[in-house]
């Protein structure tokens, strides 16, 4: 009967523990965000053109400013986050300007400073396609994201991202095809603002 009773009890005990754990799991949601996405910051590019005079291709070095605009997909699963972009960017470099669509993929993890403010890093990848003002092969490359993500509200997150990017350029113009090669890259780096807003959860 001691031993009844004793077991009795320890499932007894055991009970809220048990419902603690499973309204934890609960907690585990995957949070989905959407909003707007801007950014500015300097681009170095470096391509293989053909110079006429000489009948030679040579390495053309070119710098400027850019600008991108679009819209960001943000998924949170407590502290990991999943980042997907697509943006129209401008590269007004000092030789040519060219304009196209930007799509960025990243993983991201961030720690909390506070309720309100977390640090937020990680990697991923970036694609520029057409359509273009001019005939464009594209750039694919790598990019590091460091920033900070802050509560707004509860529905509402403010991102903040200081970002640097490496990939491979090409381009086709009037003048001559460049293929994308390892001479041909593009690094850039500059700062993004999104602003979010929950959409829905799973």
């Amino acid at each position: 009967m001691l031993f009844i009773f004793t077991t009795a009890l320890m499932i007894t005990a055991a009970m809220p523990a048990a419902a603690e754990d499973k309204k934890n799991q609960r907690k585990m949601l995957f949070y989905t965000y959407a909003g707007p996405v801007a950014g500015t910051g300097y681009n170095h590019i470096r391509y293989k053109d053909w110079n006429t005079t000489l009948s030679t291709f040579q390495n053309v070095h070119t710098s400027g400013l850019q600008a991108t605009g679009g819209v960001m997909f943000n998924i949170f699963v407590n502290n990991i986050i999943g980042d997907f972009r697509v943006e129209y960017i401008g590269n007004f470099n000092d030789s040519h300007q060219v304009h196209h669509l930007f799509w960025s993929i990243l993983g991201k993890y961030k720690w909390p400073l506070t309720e309100t403010i977390s640090i937020a890093t990680g990697a991923g990848i970036y694609f520029e396609t057409p359509p273009s003002n001019i005939n464009y092969n594209g750039t694919a490359g790598l990019q590091v994201p460091v920033g900070i993500i802050i509560n707004t509200t509860f529905d509402t997150r403010l991102v903040i991202d200081l970002m640097t990017r490496f990939g491979f350029y090409g381009y086709d113009d009037a003048v001559g095809k460049v293929d994308i090669t390892e001479n041909s890259y593009k690094v850039s780096y500059g700062i993004t603002i999104g602003f979010l807003f929950k959409v829905g959860r799973l």
